[in-house]
């Protein structure tokens, strides 16, 4: 019986390398670079979590935000009342609670109201839902002690943002 001697078996650093191994993807490119420079990684999610609030402070436009109101309080037309049904409204609240928009005389009554909210406090008093600064009929807050707001019948909506409470008063 004749036996021949295998070849050896080759050592792995003798593999050639595959050419996914010798051409790695973008992605396995930036998994490595990320591996080897982490203080990067940390200095660049640090730079974005600190432009998020500067980001939002310097495109908050309470202008704008009355035509995004708008399409939350526009409602669909509801059908007509019966024939001689009287038309049913439920009587207007004395107080307005949390942020938002109310449009007067559907939402609230007009009238003078107090809210003892704090300096990130703001209001306004629109004639119109455009987001335009010409529907900006008045607005305020960003001080100190109470705040009293005349809120008209020839007003359209009124709009509070961090104002807590509205109490009306007269």
């Amino acid at each position: 019986m004749h036996h021949t001697q295998e070849p050896p078996i080759p050592r792995p650093e003798h593999y050639e390398l595959s050419y996914a191994a010798a051409h790695p993807s973008r992605f396995r490119r930036a998994l490595r670079w990320a591996d080897r420079h982490p203080g990067w990684i940390v200095t660049g999610l640090v730079a974005v979590i600190a432009a998020v609030p500067v980001y939002v402070i310097a495109h908050d436009n309470p202008a704008r935000g009355a035509a995004d109101h708008a399409a939350v309080v526009a409602k669909p037309a509801a059908a007509p009342p019966a024939r001689n049904a009287p038309e049913y409204s439920p009587p207007l609240p004395d107080q307005l609670a949390g942020d938002g928009m109310w449009i007067v005389g559907k939402q609230m009554k007009p009238g003078v109201y107090q809210s003892d909210a704090g300096v990130s406090c703001y209001w306004e008093r629109l004639a119109g839902l455009s987001g335009t600064y010409e529907d900006l009929l008045d607005n305020g807050g960003f001080r100190r002690g109470p705040k009293l707001v005349e809120v008209r019948a020839t007003d359209f909506a009124f709009t509070s943002q961090g104002c807590g409470l509205w109490v009306m008063v007269r």
